[in-house]
């Protein structure tokens, strides 16, 4: 009797050192205070008023309570961008990067801030700043060449990843990426295929989530000569993994930043308190409960 009394006693320790031990790997979770960014498509365009009872959210499949509504248009909206510059695949089209740009800085506001940034190692970088001439500066001292050279979408991608970090969290932000840059699509054969600069699954999903958690927008633009006016495959599959926009500059066409950036009047903001897993990010689910408005935001997100 004895002999089974201490096997049960022993039993119970175990399980409750199970439990405890189960209980501590559990995602710590913290309520904290977050906010969404969201683009609205109205039918008849313009920027709509939107209160909490308009829309309903969901994250990780759990209905968050939205506090409040906020929007941001004309005198309210400073956008941030970033000019991520490909340069030494730039070789001859020098004259196309530079009108882009300064069509670009001639339409902002005043309160706009603008960086650049190169991918070339040692090249020219620019911190957010509304000085236009020091934008202005950095590309026309671009080191393009010689020769022409392709991007490499492997180490772009990871660029772009950590870029994400180096601006303003939300929809004012926006990373624009200007290069040459690249025939190819993915790998027909996944990951086994091609060389170093064919993207990975992972490398690809893990820029998805970082541009969705930092719910700013990208835009890529090849920029081609009259004989090659295409949009790099590369870029197209960069930005349909990650929700951004794909275009063209060339020399015919050089206001393709200028409709990127101006393409939405503004943005709104849902403020809500979400008690939050800490060590992943989760599932967005944003719809509005108006029939004629469309809404677009980021898939994921992670607590601040």
């Amino acid at each position: 009797m004895k002999d089974e009394k201490a096997l049960l006693s022993l039993a119970i320790v175990l399980l409750s050192v199970v439990c405890i031990a189960s209980a501590s790997v559990q995602p710590e979770t913290r309520a904290t205070t977050n906010t969404l960014d969201f683009l609205v498509a109205a039918r008849g365009g313009g920027m709509p008023a939107l209160s909490p009872a308009d829309i309903s959210l969901k994250i990780g499949g759990r209905a968050q309570v939205i506090e409040s509504v906020e929007s941001f248009t004309g005198p309210t909206l400073t956008r941030h961008i970033m000019l991520v510059v490909d340069e030494g695949t730039l070789y001859s089209l020098e004259p196309v990067v530079k009108e882009a740009v300064d069509k670009l800085l001639a339409s902002l506001a005043p309160s706009d801030l603008v960086s650049f940034v190169s991918t070339r190692r040692g090249g020219t970088n620019v911190e957010l700043t509304r000085d236009r001439k020091r934008i202005t500066d950095a590309v026309a001292a671009m080191k393009t060449g010689p020769g022409v050279l392709w991007l490499c979408q492997t180490d772009m991608i990871q660029v772009l990843g950590r870029l994400t970090k180096d601006l303003p969290k939300g929809r004012g932000s926006s990373i624009v990426v200007i290069s040459r840059g690249d025939s190819e699509g993915p790998s027909y054969q996944g990951d086994s295929g091609g060389g170093p600069c064919t993207p990975k699954r992972d490398d690809m999903r893990k820029l998805e989530e970082a541009i969705a958690v930092a719910q700013v927008n990208l835009h890529l633009f090849t920029v081609a000569d009259p004989q090659h006016t295409w949009s790099s495959w590369g870029f197209d599959n960069i930005a349909g993994n990650t929700g951004g926009t794909s275009g063209q500059l060339t020399f015919s066409n050089r206001d393709g930043l200028v409709r990127a950036i101006h393409s939405q009047p503004g943005y709104y903001r849902a403020t809500f308190n979400w008690n939050a897993p800490t060590d992943r990010a989760q599932r967005v689910e944003l719809r509005t409960k108006q029939k004629d408005l469309k809404i677009r935001t980021s898939p994921w997100l992670r607590a601040k």
